[in-house]
């Protein structure tokens, strides 16, 4: 028998109706749909971080330290504000 689609709004109005240990199963569930990943997005950021890491032990990439690249980044962010 199939369910009939439930509208955004009215998943919220039910998920009140929940006890807290429902809630938090409903939660768990959901957490773990959201951090699904493609299997070829997974393969593709894998290969640019070994790509990335090779760049570095060859010496070929440019690093930074960390509160430079914080600084460059809080004032690009404070440019757009």
């Amino acid at each position: 028998m199939a369910m009939a689609k439930l509208t955004l709004e009215e998943v919220r109005e039910a998920v009140k109706e929940l006890t807290p240990e429902e809630r938090e199963l409903l939660f768990l569930d959901l957490s773990e749909e959201v951090e699904k990943t493609d299997p070829e997005i997974e393969k593709a950021w894998i290969a640019e971080a070994e790509k990335r890491a090779q760049a570095i032990l060859d010496g070929k990439a440019k690093l930074l330290e960390g509160d430079v690249v914080m600084a460059k980044a809080r004032a690009m962010v404070h440019e757009r504000i």
